[in-house]
Protein backbone atom coordinates (compact mmCIF):
# COMPACT_ATOMS: atom_id res chain seq x y z
CA UNK A 1 0.00 0.00 0.00
CA UNK A 2 1.39 3.40 -0.98
CA UNK A 3 1.85 5.94 1.78
CA UNK A 4 0.60 9.34 0.61
CA UNK A 5 0.95 12.94 1.73
CA UNK A 6 -0.47 16.17 0.34
CA UNK A 7 2.01 18.19 -1.67
CA UNK A 8 2.01 20.89 -4.35
CA UNK A 9 2.94 19.89 -7.87
CA UNK A 10 6.12 21.78 -8.92
CA UNK A 11 4.80 22.14 -12.47
CA UNK A 12 1.18 23.30 -12.09
CA UNK A 13 1.35 24.39 -8.41
CA UNK A 14 -1.88 22.56 -7.63
CA UNK A 15 -2.23 20.46 -4.42
CA UNK A 16 -2.33 16.67 -4.78
CA UNK A 17 -1.62 13.48 -2.87
CA UNK A 18 1.54 11.65 -3.83
CA UNK A 19 3.71 8.73 -2.83
CA UNK A 20 6.39 10.19 -0.58
CA UNK A 21 9.71 10.86 -2.28
CA UNK A 22 8.94 9.15 -5.58
CA UNK A 23 8.80 11.44 -8.62
CA UNK A 24 7.78 9.04 -11.39
CA UNK A 25 6.82 5.63 -10.08
CA UNK A 26 3.64 5.89 -8.00
CA UNK A 27 1.75 2.83 -9.18
CA UNK A 28 -1.52 4.34 -7.91
CA UNK A 29 -1.35 6.54 -11.03
CA UNK A 30 -1.33 3.53 -13.31
CA UNK A 31 1.27 5.28 -15.49
CA UNK A 32 4.16 3.15 -16.67
CA UNK A 33 7.15 5.12 -17.94
CA UNK A 34 9.85 3.90 -20.30
CA UNK A 35 13.48 4.56 -19.26
CA UNK A 36 13.62 7.37 -21.84
CA UNK A 37 10.47 9.00 -20.48
CA UNK A 38 11.75 8.72 -16.91
CA UNK A 39 15.08 10.31 -17.88
CA UNK A 40 13.27 13.16 -19.63
CA UNK A 41 11.06 13.90 -16.61
CA UNK A 42 13.65 13.42 -13.86
CA UNK A 43 16.06 15.67 -15.74
CA UNK A 44 13.54 18.51 -15.44
CA UNK A 45 11.78 18.06 -12.11
CA UNK A 46 13.33 16.96 -8.84
CA UNK A 47 10.10 16.57 -6.87
CA UNK A 48 6.87 14.59 -7.19
CA UNK A 49 4.36 15.53 -9.91
CA UNK A 50 0.58 15.28 -9.98
CA UNK A 51 -1.00 12.69 -12.25
CA UNK A 52 -2.11 15.24 -14.87
CA UNK A 53 1.37 16.75 -15.22
CA UNK A 54 3.05 13.35 -15.23
CA UNK A 55 0.78 12.21 -18.07
CA UNK A 56 1.36 15.44 -20.04
CA UNK A 57 5.12 15.17 -19.62
CA UNK A 58 5.04 11.56 -20.75
CA UNK A 59 3.57 12.79 -24.04
CA UNK A 60 5.82 15.88 -24.21
CA UNK A 61 8.92 13.70 -24.02
CA UNK A 62 7.93 12.27 -27.42
CA UNK A 63 7.50 15.61 -29.24
CA UNK A 64 10.10 18.09 -30.51
CA UNK A 65 8.68 21.07 -32.41
CA UNK A 66 10.98 22.84 -34.89
CA UNK A 67 9.78 26.07 -36.47
CA UNK A 68 11.20 29.07 -38.29
CA UNK A 69 11.22 31.00 -41.54
CA UNK A 70 11.77 29.76 -45.09
CA UNK A 71 15.26 28.32 -45.71
CA UNK A 72 16.18 28.67 -42.05
CA UNK A 73 17.46 25.08 -41.78
CA UNK A 74 14.41 23.50 -40.15
CA UNK A 75 14.28 20.27 -42.16
CA UNK A 76 18.05 19.79 -42.09
CA UNK A 77 18.18 20.16 -38.31
CA UNK A 78 15.20 17.86 -37.78
CA UNK A 79 16.90 15.18 -39.89
CA UNK A 80 20.16 15.61 -38.00
CA UNK A 81 18.38 15.16 -34.68
CA UNK A 82 16.57 12.09 -36.00
CA UNK A 83 19.82 10.45 -37.13
CA UNK A 84 21.36 11.12 -33.72
CA UNK A 85 18.55 9.06 -32.19
CA UNK A 86 18.05 6.29 -34.75
CA UNK A 87 19.88 4.43 -37.48
CA UNK A 88 16.65 4.00 -39.45
CA UNK A 89 14.39 7.03 -38.94
CA UNK A 90 11.13 7.67 -40.76
CA UNK A 91 10.42 10.75 -42.89
CA UNK A 92 6.75 11.64 -43.33
CA UNK A 93 6.13 14.05 -46.21
CA UNK A 94 2.83 15.92 -46.09
CA UNK A 95 3.10 17.76 -49.42
CA UNK A 96 0.41 17.50 -52.04
CA UNK A 97 2.25 17.70 -55.37
CA UNK A 98 0.38 20.36 -57.33
CA UNK A 99 2.67 20.97 -60.32
CA UNK A 100 5.93 19.94 -62.02
CA UNK A 101 8.06 22.49 -60.16
CA UNK A 102 6.87 21.16 -56.82
CA UNK A 103 7.42 17.57 -57.92
CA UNK A 104 11.04 18.46 -58.77
CA UNK A 105 11.44 20.01 -55.33
CA UNK A 106 10.12 16.83 -53.69
CA UNK A 107 12.51 14.67 -55.74
CA UNK A 108 15.43 16.87 -54.70
CA UNK A 109 14.54 16.45 -51.03
CA UNK A 110 14.20 12.69 -51.50
CA UNK A 111 17.68 12.50 -53.02
CA UNK A 112 19.13 14.29 -49.99
CA UNK A 113 18.08 11.40 -47.73
CA UNK A 114 20.15 8.21 -47.88
CA UNK A 115 19.33 4.51 -47.48
CA UNK A 116 18.87 4.80 -43.72
CA UNK A 117 15.56 6.62 -44.16
CA UNK A 118 12.09 5.17 -44.68
CA UNK A 119 9.92 7.68 -46.54
CA UNK A 120 6.14 7.87 -46.24
CA UNK A 121 3.73 10.24 -47.96
CA UNK A 122 0.61 11.21 -46.02
CA UNK A 123 -1.28 14.39 -46.82
CA UNK A 124 -3.66 14.56 -43.84
CA UNK A 125 -4.27 11.48 -41.69
CA UNK A 126 -0.97 11.28 -39.83
CA UNK A 127 -2.43 9.42 -36.87
CA UNK A 128 -3.37 6.40 -38.99
CA UNK A 129 0.32 5.66 -39.67
CA UNK A 130 1.91 2.90 -37.60
CA UNK A 131 4.86 4.78 -36.11
CA UNK A 132 5.26 2.85 -32.87
CA UNK A 133 8.85 2.65 -31.66
CA UNK A 134 10.13 4.89 -34.47
CA UNK A 135 11.96 8.20 -34.65
CA UNK A 136 9.87 10.26 -37.07
CA UNK A 137 10.35 13.58 -38.89
CA UNK A 138 7.05 15.13 -40.00
CA UNK A 139 7.73 17.73 -42.69
CA UNK A 140 5.85 19.93 -42.67
CA UNK A 141 2.84 21.28 -40.77
CA UNK A 142 2.34 24.19 -43.18
CA UNK A 143 1.74 21.91 -46.18
CA UNK A 144 -0.34 19.58 -44.02
CA UNK A 145 -2.54 22.53 -42.98
CA UNK A 146 -2.81 23.65 -46.60
CA UNK A 147 -4.41 20.30 -47.49
CA UNK A 148 -7.04 20.69 -44.77
CA UNK A 149 -7.59 24.35 -45.68
CA UNK A 150 -8.33 23.51 -49.32
CA UNK A 151 -10.41 20.40 -48.66
CA UNK A 152 -12.51 22.15 -46.01
CA UNK A 153 -13.11 25.13 -48.30
CA UNK A 154 -11.09 27.65 -46.28
CA UNK A 155 -13.15 27.18 -43.12
CA UNK A 156 -10.70 28.06 -40.34
CA UNK A 157 -12.83 26.70 -37.48
CA UNK A 158 -13.38 23.37 -39.24
CA UNK A 159 -9.65 23.13 -39.95
CA UNK A 160 -8.79 23.91 -36.33
CA UNK A 161 -11.11 21.20 -35.07
CA UNK A 162 -9.88 18.55 -37.54
CA UNK A 163 -6.20 19.37 -37.03
CA UNK A 164 -6.35 19.42 -33.24
CA UNK A 165 -8.04 16.01 -33.22
CA UNK A 166 -5.40 14.65 -35.58
CA UNK A 167 -2.56 16.05 -33.46
CA UNK A 168 -4.07 14.63 -30.28
CA UNK A 169 -4.35 11.19 -31.86
CA UNK A 170 -0.83 11.38 -33.29
CA UNK A 171 0.62 12.22 -29.87
CA UNK A 172 -0.83 8.99 -28.47
CA UNK A 173 1.62 6.96 -30.55
CA UNK A 174 4.73 5.58 -28.86
CA UNK A 175 7.13 7.37 -31.21
CA UNK A 176 9.60 10.24 -31.02
CA UNK A 177 8.11 12.95 -33.25
CA UNK A 178 10.19 15.77 -34.72
CA UNK A 179 7.58 18.10 -36.18
CA UNK A 180 8.63 20.83 -38.64
CA UNK A 181 6.58 23.97 -39.25
CA UNK A 182 6.87 27.57 -40.51
CA UNK A 183 6.46 30.97 -38.90
CA UNK A 184 4.67 32.55 -41.84
CA UNK A 185 3.21 35.29 -39.64
CA UNK A 186 6.69 36.78 -39.26
CA UNK A 187 6.80 37.66 -42.97
CA UNK A 188 4.95 40.12 -45.18
CA UNK A 189 1.33 40.76 -44.20
CA UNK A 190 -0.96 38.74 -46.49
CA UNK A 191 -2.76 40.84 -49.10
CA UNK A 192 -5.86 38.64 -49.45
CA UNK A 193 -8.53 37.55 -46.99
CA UNK A 194 -7.71 33.91 -47.73
CA UNK A 195 -4.04 34.53 -47.05
CA UNK A 196 -4.80 36.24 -43.74
CA UNK A 197 -7.07 33.36 -42.71
CA UNK A 198 -4.34 30.83 -43.42
CA UNK A 199 -1.75 32.88 -41.53
CA UNK A 200 -4.05 32.88 -38.50
CA UNK A 201 -4.66 29.14 -38.83
CA UNK A 202 -0.94 28.44 -39.04
CA UNK A 203 -0.21 30.54 -35.97
CA UNK A 204 -2.94 28.91 -33.87
CA UNK A 205 -1.93 25.36 -34.81
CA UNK A 206 1.74 26.16 -34.15
CA UNK A 207 0.74 27.32 -30.68
CA UNK A 208 -1.25 24.15 -30.11
CA UNK A 209 1.64 21.86 -31.07
CA UNK A 210 4.15 23.94 -29.10
CA UNK A 211 1.97 23.64 -25.99
CA UNK A 212 2.23 19.84 -26.23
CA UNK A 213 5.95 19.66 -27.05
CA UNK A 214 8.65 19.06 -24.48
CA UNK A 215 11.12 21.00 -26.63
CA UNK A 216 10.50 23.86 -29.07
CA UNK A 217 13.28 25.13 -31.35
CA UNK A 218 13.27 28.27 -33.50
CA UNK A 219 15.64 28.09 -36.46
CA UNK A 220 17.42 31.34 -37.39
CA UNK A 221 19.94 31.28 -40.26
CA UNK A 222 20.61 27.58 -39.67
CA UNK A 223 21.09 27.95 -35.92
CA UNK A 224 18.60 26.32 -33.50
CA UNK A 225 17.46 28.57 -30.65
CA UNK A 226 15.75 26.90 -27.70
CA UNK A 227 12.37 28.56 -27.17
CA UNK A 228 11.02 25.98 -24.75
CA UNK A 229 12.59 23.16 -22.79
CA UNK A 230 10.14 21.66 -20.34
CA UNK A 231 11.25 22.30 -16.77
CA UNK A 232 14.15 24.60 -17.73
Amino acid sequence: MCKHEEKYCPRCREPFECKVGDITQCQCYGIRLTPEERTFIEGRYQDCLCRKCLSELQQASHLIFITGGARSGKSRHAQELALQRSNNPVYVATARQFDDEFKQRVRRHQQERDHRWTSIEEEKELSRLDLGGKVVVIDCITLWLTNFFIDLRYDVEACMDACRKEIDALCQQDALLLVVSNEIGMGVHAETEMGRKFTDLQGWINQYIASKAGTVLLMVSGIPLVVKKEGA
